[in-house]
């Protein structure tokens, strides 16, 4: 960090620290007008970070903007892309609430995203409030969008590791179910009524509004349309059946019966409208020190988002 050219700050957190914890670390000591975070075992995509932070200098209106990310893997030599993982539109809405409408039915979390630094900052620093990773995501992903419009370019933007969840806590809506289900609704509660509160503040900042008890019922409704798409019906013996037998809470999850359906759900809304494609069944891309493979899921997916994925894969 010391070598580099430009004014580089690094700074080191115990291992035990939380990821939204570090996040707003970071995010709070930020001072320029944009800001965006990476994994650091993920991969930017210069263009498509260039294309975004473009979008926001064009659009005063929007507050953060992305685009296309990948889900790879691979060792060695050898690069897999899986799927185009998150594609879906931006949100552009006049109305708040329907701007997070829009987000939850179809969920695809905004957290690595080039944003306007303060809406950034305010995001994670409200974050702080609940205690888990699940509903801090959501938190952090919601409020960017009641606060102003999220544009989507058509460009790749980031690559996402594939795996990575197995020691997650509080992850994911049936993780946290089998192990502690008081604890899912109550950090529910408390994340619903911070955004009420938040949604409140904005419809009084413009001019007018209810107050939030008024919000939290629509909140509850949003977000139980989101609950329902990720708890598939037909898990729900197997982790009765499971627990009945003293199986431990995270093999449970771990379990392929259950696992499987429930990133299926995850998938289904975009899965089901991929029209048939004449991609073959893998594509080979070959450099002088790597191969990717392009595998049957990504390239489905580059119909889903329109000929601009074919047009720029083949350009490529």
């Amino acid at each position: 960090a010391a070598a580099a050219p430009l004014p580089v700050r690094y700074r080191a957190f115990d291992p035990q620290t939380q990821p939204f914890d570090k996040f707003a670390a970071g995010a709070a000591e930020v001072a320029t007008p944009f800001a965006a975070m990476c994994p650091d075992d993920d991969i930017p995509i210069l263009a498509g970070l260039q294309a975004s932070l473009q979008q926001l200098r064009d659009r005063p209106d929007h507050v953060l903007s992305h685009g296309w990310y990948f889900l790879f893997g691979g060792t060695g030599g050898d690069f897999d892309i899986h799927t185009l993982l998150y594609h879906a539109p931006g949100y552009a809405e006049p109305d708040p609430l329907r701007r997070l409408h829009r987000l939850v039915r179809r969920y695809q979390a905004l957290t690595y995203g080039v944003y306007r630094t303060p809406v950034l900052q305010e995001a994670l620093d409200r974050s702080r409030h609940l205690d888990s990773l699940l509903w801090r995501e959501h938190l952090s992903s919601a409020l960017p969008v009641i606060r102003g419009k999220a544009g989507r370019v058509d460009t790749f933007f980031m690559g996402r590791r594939a795996g990575g969840h197995s020691a997650r806590k509080r992850w994911h809506p049936v993780e946290w179910l089998i192990d502690d289900p008081q604890g899912l609704v109550t950090g529910f509660a408390a994340f619903a009524a911070e955004l009420a509160a938040a949604i409140a503040e904005q419809e009084a900042a413009a001019g007018g509004g209810r107050p939030a008890a008024e919000i939290l019922p629509l909140v509850h409704l949003i977000y139980a349309d989101y609950l329902v798409q990720h708890m598939p019906q037909e898990i729900f013996d197997t982790i009765v059946e499971r627990r009945l037998q003293g199986v431990p809470a995270e093999e449970v999850f771990a379990s392929r019966e259950v696992v499987l359906p429930v990133i299926n759900a995850g998938q289904k809304f975009l899965e089901e409208v991929v029209p048939e494609t004449a991609w073959p069944a893998e594509m080979h891309l070959r450099s002088p020190v790597r191969d990717y493979r392009l595998k049957p899921g990504f390239l489905r997916m580059l119909d889903r988002v329109g000929p601009g994925g074919r047009d720029g894969l083949l350009r490529g």
